[in-house]
């Protein structure tokens, strides 16, 4: 079933809503959200800075798998790398260097003017582990 509500309105409700880390049922609205996001067949480079954001909100969890799904979606958005680049360098998180680990070993070694294997080995180094205790 392709989503009936435009894509502004999902990403402002993406952008709006805070699960609690703790509490797989408020993981299970995001899920329905991001799934609204990656049924469609739009464009959606729109969706690429909010769907970052929540590594970067979420920087010590994976969502119960709702955060990891994310890579999946961003990887068939054309034109995600050099917001990711920036995400990184900004807040970076396991699954953002996870992301750029994906990169590499597809074959690319620059995103514009930045080193990936750099930037991987900064991030590594300052990413927060994620708590699998939450």
């Amino acid at each position: 079933m392709k989503p009936t509500r435009p894509l502004a309105t999902v990403l402002t409700e993406i952008n709006a809503n805070t699960p609690n880390p703790a509490d797989r049922g408020t993981w299970l609205r995001f899920d329905s959200l991001l799934a609204e996001v990656f049924q469609r067949d739009e464009d959606l480079t729109p969706a690429i800075d909010t769907l970052l954001s929540l590594f970067e909100r979420f920087p010590r969890h994976d969502g119960y798998g709702v955060l990891s799904g994310v890579i999946q979606g961003l990887e068939r958005i054309k034109g995600y790398e050099h917001p990711l680049v920036a995400s990184v360098q900004r807040c970076p998180t396991d699954l953002s260097v996870s992301m750029l680990q994906r990169l590499q070993k597809s074959g690319v070694k620059r995103v514009g003017e930045v080193d990936v294997a750099t930037l991987i080995a900064w991030g590594s180094k300052h990413a927060p582990e994620i708590d699998w205790t939450l």
